[in-house]
């Protein structure tokens, strides 16, 4: 395999390990997910460009206010104090952009893949009982396959990843605001 071949696999390696982990550890959260995107067409992506920005946004302004405090506490001679709130609240915000990181690129992209695939089969094959299993795999591999093509693939990319998020980010609201 060339480089670019090698680069192709891991993508699907990637994609497929956290799917599975997804699909086992929070069974039903793939199809919660994935609920949003026929009901919401054009809000989706919309909504998943706006989390996209503002996550980034939030992650630089939480850093900025954990680094600003920690300032504050060594002008007034409270250096460990400086220290505990640096270690401990950059350690926090790194993790927690790194999760953000994580459904932004992974999930967001799994849940579209796995959302498409099942209503492709529900249109074109109703009658086929495949395990969701197989189905994410095939449509991961296939959706792998998609993205090397230069340009459609770089535009694939991103309409899962906004559809992906903006899904998750819907089904969470409705979560939210019925509670």
């Amino acid at each position: 395999l060339t480089r670019w071949g090698l680069n192709r696999v891991r993508d699907f390696v990637s994609l497929a390990v956290i799917g599975l982990i997804l699909m086992f550890a929070l069974p039903r959260r793939l199809e919660n997910w994935s609920t949003p995107l026929p009901a919401h067409p054009i809000a989706s992506p919309a909504v998943g460009l706006l989390v996209g920005i503002n996550g980034f946004l939030l992650a630089a302004l939480l850093t900025l206010a954990v680094v600003a405090i920690g300032i504050v506490f060594q002008a007034l001679t409270l250096g460990s104090l400086a220290v505990l709130t640096w270690a401990l609240g950059l350690a926090l915000t790194a993790a927690l952009f790194w999760l953000f990181v994580l459904f932004l690129f992974f999930i967001s992209q799994i849940v579209f893949v796995y959302w498409a695939a099942r209503a492709l089969l529900h249109r074109f094959a109703p009658q086929a009982k495949l395990h969701r299993v197989i189905v994410l795999l095939l449509a991961l591999l296939v959706f792998v396959m998609l993205t090397w093509i230069p340009v459609a693939g770089a535009v694939l990319s991103l309409a899962a990843t906004l559809y992906g998020t903006g899904a998750i980010a819907l089904r969470w609201w409705e979560n939210f605001s019925s509670a």
